[in-house]
């Protein structure tokens, strides 16, 4: 079974005697709530009375942001259950990866403007696991995932617009063991952006200018220098367009998973280069003002027949402030 799998391809029932699937299995993966057997409520046991729970397969599992949730593609299983005549029902199913271009016709979205979230399971699972990818990766089953921290089934939604899949494993019931891989596509409600700095409470959005690209075409990459043609750092200071940043703290910058980050600059106001300088030095540097260049090279869609992502490289470019007397304490 490939370790991150979706769309199903096949499901083998093994036992002492034959059992029958309770499930569909064919694309796309259902996402309806299980039999009623399955549901909370029926789960509990009446009062004063012993109830023994059997699930013949993996529960629904709800992913939630705010006030917005939906239910996740289901997908992988390796599932067995008590039959309840003496024998065991054994269920396996495979399935395409969540990067595979065709999980774009069937993956639930979760469009979120608050980025806590939390996996609810109709059955909490013994142990979770979470995996991420920005949706530049899309189509690149062989991109590297992030392994995303979990407690308590909360997690955070940091990828901007990404793809995750859930493992989840049962092992402590006497009457049913597994695995289940769930997957689900998340972006923020508004676009967040390629890269913003902080220091303090304060956070800027440093202004984009785009200076090359790479484009996929039939005859194969188009490669374009862009430059600063028509918009340079002193026409953008001119223009106010550059946000400004006073030095209050640890200087910190956060960027989506598709951008890289390159060299540090520091820049006159007409947009000669000073000198190459480090995030660290930045809050090192004398009383006064500098302008601040970033380059970044930020990865686009995948194109599976060129083996290669489109990719486009910015600099980025704030104002940063440093106040007479020390630098408060991070």
């Amino acid at each position: 079974m490939k370790l991150a799998a979706w769309l199903c391809l096949g499901l083998l029932c093994l036992g002492m005697t034959a059992c029958a699937a309770s499930t569909d299995y064919g694309p796309p993966l259902t996402t309806e709530e299980p039999p009623a057997a399955h549901t909370p409520a029926e789960l509990e046991p009446e009062p004063d009375q012993e109830q023994t729970i059997t699930l013949t397969e993996p529960p629904v599992l709800t992913v939630s942001a705010g006030a917005v949730s939906i239910k996740a593609t289901r997908g992988a299983i390796s599932w067995r259950y008590d039959s309840g005549d003496g024998t065991w029902c054994d269920l396996e199913a495979d399935s395409v990866h969540p990067l595979d271009e065709i999980s774009r016709e069937f993956l639930p979205q979760l469009c979120y403007e608050d980025r806590a979230a939390a996996l609810t399971f109709a059955v909490e699972p013994d142990t979770v696991e979470l995996t991420g990818w920005h949706a530049a990766h899309w189509g690149n089953t062989g991109a590297e995932g992030q392994t995303l921290p979990v407690e308590d089934g909360a997690f955070t939604l940091s990828l901007g617009p990404g793809l995750y899949e859930v493992k989840a494993q049962w092992t402590g019931a006497d009457t049913y063991s597994g695995t289940a891989y769930y997957a689900f596509y998340a972006a923020p409600a508004e676009e967040a952006p390629l890269i913003c700095v902080e220091s303090g409470s304060v956070t800027a959005v440093p202004y984009p200018v785009l200076t090359w690209s790479e484009i996929w075409t039939e005859d194969g990459c188009l490669c374009v220098d862009c430059g600063l043609l028509d918009l340079d750092l002193g026409q953008l200071v001119q223009a106010g367009s550059v946000p400004a940043l006073v030095l209050d703290g640890t200087l910190s910058w956060e960027a989506q998973a598709s951008v890289t980050v390159g060299r540090v600059q520091l820049c006159g106001a007409d947009g000669t280069t000073v000198a190459d300088t480090t995030w660290a030095d930045l809050e090192n540097l004398e009383p006064g003002t500098y302008y601040i260049s970033v380059e970044a090279a930020v990865l686009e869609q995948f194109i599976p027949a060129a083996e290669s992502y489109d990719c486009s490289g910015y600099v980025f470019y704030f104002q940063l402030t440093v106040p007479d007397g020390p630098t408060p304490a991070a």
